[in-house]
């Protein structure tokens, strides 16, 4: 839905469950958008994928993407509710916008993404962060669209790396950014880019 742009500048291949994906001849880059539970039998399926050398991107807001994230035994989660910006923002605060990039962004070029009805990142683990939001951005966990006392605020991540045996896993809070009204806003479409580049590496 809305992909087309993004599947013809890159090459992507859409199909209708990761096994599929999985048993294609030299696939090297798998990216789940998950909306729907997955069974045991995918689950090992792509958690073998990645420790065998594969690199899995897991684009999600409020799906199941922690599904994954628990399978892979990552110390990281999507946190589920609604990161809003009033500040540092395009238009409101459901579209925040993100400066605060990894070193390897910045060389790239890269200086902005702009979300939309994003969520954040806990991330507990030794990972790498990529990108992160601004210090007045927070996640609205009642809906009432204002930061209330005691709701997480601050420079929340919203993408990350990690290293499963001999693949990779990065994780991104929203899968807004690539959709074809979004991969035009800020730097969205090449921050992509640097992210699948590396992959084929």
């Amino acid at each position: 839905n809305g992909l087309r742009d993004f599947s013809e500048q890159f090459e992507v291949e859409l199909v209708p469950s990761p096994d599929q994906a999985i048993s294609k001849r030299g696939s090297s880059l798998l990216i789940e958008i998950p909306y729907h539970p997955y069974s045991d039998e995918e689950l090992v399926r792509i958690t073998d994928f990645v420790k065998e050398g594969g690199t899995l991107l897991v684009m999600d807001d409020y799906g199941y993407g922690n599904q994954l994230l628990r399978a892979l035994r990552l110390d990281m989660e999507f946190y589920g509710q609604p990161l809003l910006d009033p500040y540092i923002c395009y238009r409101n605060q459901w579209l925040p916008l993100v400066t605060d990039l990894a070193s390897e962004m910045k060389e790239a070029g890269i200086e902005q993404l702009t979300l939309n009805h994003a969520t954040a990142l806990r991330v507990g683990g030794p990972y790498e962060v990529l990108a992160r939001s601004s210090d007045t951005a927070y996640l609205d966990e009642n809906g009432n669209e204002v930061w209330d006392e005691g709701e997480t605020r601050g420079a929340l991540v919203v993408a990350a790396r990690a290293t499963v045996g001999r693949g990779s896993v990065t994780a991104i809070s929203d899968p807004s950014i690539l959709i074809n009204s979004m991969a035009g806003r800020g730097d969205n479409a090449a921050f992509l880019r640097q992210i699948i580049q590396q992959a084929g590496e």
